[in-house]
């Protein structure tokens, strides 16, 4: 795939995940790809448990939306910067709903093979939606 390609890939991943529609973007990834996400203690194996984290991300943060604010390409591999807005109205991270308004940056690296996603690396800050839900002090 064109770097060009690949960028409209990732578009669209974004896109169908802001539509909440957790099928259709674990639908991008392969059958055997790994989501490695910092929050989690192990990488997330296949297209299906693919979806159920997605899913369990949208009962967490029913209102979620993913703001891309920068793309690039290299090789077969996609690094986005990304803003993340919502509230927390489900279990996120086995914490229960605190209805409190969130809002992260985050940087995935998403490398492709055939045009499907065969890995995805999220480094996110989890510090700061521990202090926006209340679970950590602000820094001094």
């Amino acid at each position: 795939m064109s770097i060009a390609d690949l960028k409209a890939r990732t578009q669209h991943i974004f896109d169908v995940f802001n539509q909440h529609d957790a099928i259709a973007a674990a639908a991008h990834f392969t059958d055997t790809a790994e989501l490695c996400d910092v929050a989690v203690s192990r990488p997330v194996l296949g297209r299906e448990q693919i979806a159920a984290i997605y899913a369990r991300h949208f009962a967490a943060i029913p209102d979620s939306h993913v703001r891309i604010d920068r793309m690039v390409a290299e090789g077969q591999t996609v690094a986005v910067e990304w803003t993340l807005a919502g509230t927390h109205r489900g279990r996120l991270l086995g914490i229960p709903a605190t209805g409190k308004p969130i809002c992260f940056t985050g940087v995935s690296l998403i490398r492709f093979q055939a045009g499907l996603a065969v890995a995805d690396t999220r480094i996110w800050d989890v510090a700061g939606l521990l202090r926006q839900i209340g679970l950590l002090p602000s820094p001094e």
